[in-house]
């Protein structure tokens, strides 16, 4: 028998054919996965509200990894506590409103992790609300105040925060990625209080060493032209190295991991400051600097974020994909340093997942996933429930 003249034995040949090129190329690998990852919905609920990012860090020093919510427009930011099983209770602590970026250090010295939040311009009912950015200092008990600071920032939307040591004095400095407007680079003076440097670069300056030169290093994007590396010179300046060309760029953040464990830190690409749909991509590191674009099919995201950790414990860096408006996708690293969809998507394709967060959170030795579901979605847990050889 035929169909339009090509034989039916001819077509499934055919079939079979595209199919192993598609698999080839990535594509359909997520069908094929047969591996130990599973997640399951933890019990917790929470309250809607508009969380922009989860931070996980041990706040109190007991062991577990606490969790604070980064609340944007009128709703409160909150610290949470862990009981060491991954059940967290909120302290009746009200940090700031409005906030939008946050990073957690040692911003004074005293051993414990301070809290750093920007906060963005917000209008509502034509009222408009403005707050500078601020620092939350810790006393040791995930007890946080306010150093009160006045970043002089409040007229702006600060998106993103960042805390390295920029300036290589051994303290933790600020960039803040504003909306619209400038970065702005602050140093610490080692007490948590913060000067305004002359530095600026472009949206999004991801730091990490790029060049494996123990200086931190930038990789920048730039709307409209691409992605730019600039190399630190270790006393806060940094020069201009190179630049990949891609007109379609926006600004939105870099993932920074070594996923082909050759000593370097690859770039996964994203879009999250975009009304457009996006194609992740990796970035291969040669080692000083220089990248190249992978042809790795990877899945479609919309305001995407991607957050890597090593999923399976198999000692490969992962990557779970959080998309605005669909599922969270995860995506295993096969070894060589290329990720496979798995297929395995968590929540609902109506959520407005702003990010996600990894960490330890039930203290079983493996990476369970905090997603921040924004815009009066309810926050959700997904607990790792991998198969232990």
């Amino acid at each position: 028998m035929k169909m339009r003249g090509i034989s039916i034995n001819s077509a499934i040949i055919l079939v079979a054919f595209l199919l192993s090129v598609l698999a080839h190329k990535g594509y359909g690998e997520s069908s094929s996965y047969s591996g130990r990852l599973s997640f399951t919905k933890s019990s917790q609920s929470f309250d809607p509200a508009f969380t922009r990012l989860i931070l996980l860090r041990d706040f109190d020093s007991d062991g577990d990894l606490d969790a604070v919510f980064s609340n944007c427009t009128l709703f409160d930011s909150r610290v949470w506590l862990n009981n060491g099983n991954g059940l967290f209770t909120a302290t009746e602590q009200l940090l700031s409103k409005q906030a939008h970026g946050i990073d957690a250090g040692d911003l004074d010295g005293d051993g414990d992790l301070d809290l750093f939040i920007t906060c963005h311009y917000f209008v509502k009912d034509g009222v408009s609300y403005h707050l500078s950015s601020k620092v939350y200092l810790n006393d040791g008990n995930a007890v946080f105040y306010d150093n009160g600071q006045d970043f002089g920032d409040s007229l702006l939307s600060g998106n993103v925060v960042n805390l390295y040591d920029i300036d290589g004095d051994d303290d933790l400095d600020a960039m803040i990625q504003y909306f619209q407007e400038p970065d702005r680079i602050y140093f610490n003076n080692g007490k948590a209080q913060f000067s305004l440097s002359n530095l600026s670069f472009p949206d999004f300056s991801t730091f990490g060493d790029l060049d494996n030169d123990g200086k931190e290093d930038i990789l920048a994007s730039v709307p409209g032209i691409g992605y730019e590396v600039w190399r630190g010179n270790g006393d806060g300046t940094f020069t201009k190295a190179g630049q990949l060309t891609d007109s379609t760029a926006t600004p939105s953040p870099v993932s920074l991991g070594d996923l082909d464990q050759d000593g370097d830190l690859d770039a996964v690409i994203t879009r999250f400051y975009s009304n457009d749909s996006f194609q992740l991509k990796i970035w291969y590191n040669d080692g000083k600097g220089g990248f190249e674009q992978s042809n790795i099919e990877l899945p479609v995201v919309f305001r995407g974020s991607v957050t890597l950790g090593d999923l399976d414990n198999d000692g490969f860096i992962d990557a779970v994909a959080a998309s605005h408006g669909s599922e969270v996708f995860i995506l295993i690293n096969d070894g060589s340093g290329k990720l496979i969809d798995t297929g395995i998507r968590l929540g609902e394709k109506s959520d407005k997942n702003e990010s996600a967060a990894l960490g330890d959170i039930d203290n079983d030795g493996d990476l369970d996933i905090f997603v921040a579901e924004g815009r009066g979605g309810k926050n959700v847990i997904w607990l790792n429930e991998m198969v232990k050889e």
